[in-house]
């Protein structure tokens, strides 16, 4: 079944192929809207790719900059990895399976100067999810 963006079927939830397109289609940002579009896009599916903060940051750093006042988009071969990155990182996505509360969970915390994150797993077949 297809719901907000996702197909969600009894094997778990995972980002709707269509709209991953849209994604994987977006040229190179060339303003700093464009960089603003593509985060939107991306944050979106930001539950299903591992370490998206981080990966995103060069990206997240331009709109910081817009900000204080300039407004002159300035790519990178920073930005550059990490608009390609999350493009491929969205296009091979996990699925997320639905919790077993019979089952222990796995908490997975991560923190860096610029970025914190946090995931709940599980192990299904020798397989974190």
């Amino acid at each position: 079944m297809r719901y907000l963006g996702q197909i969600i079927t009894q094997n778990g939830i995972k980002p709707d192929p269509d709209l991953i397109k849209s994604v994987t289609n977006f040229p190179q940002p060339k303003k700093i809207k464009d960089v603003q579009s593509f985060l939107g896009l991306t944050g979106y599916y930001r539950r299903f790719i591992k370490d998206y903060s981080k990966i995103a940051e060069p990206l997240l750093q331009q709109l910081r900059n817009s900000q204080q006042g300039n407004h002159q988009l300035k790519w990178s071969k920073e930005c550059t990895n990490a608009f390609e990155t999350l493009k491929k990182r969205l296009t091979n996505a996990p699925i997320m399976n639905t919790p077993n509360f019979e089952q222990p969970f796995i908490l997975e915390l991560d923190a860096c100067e610029y970025g914190l994150g946090a995931i709940l797993t599980q192990e299904y077949d020798e397989n974190k999810y």
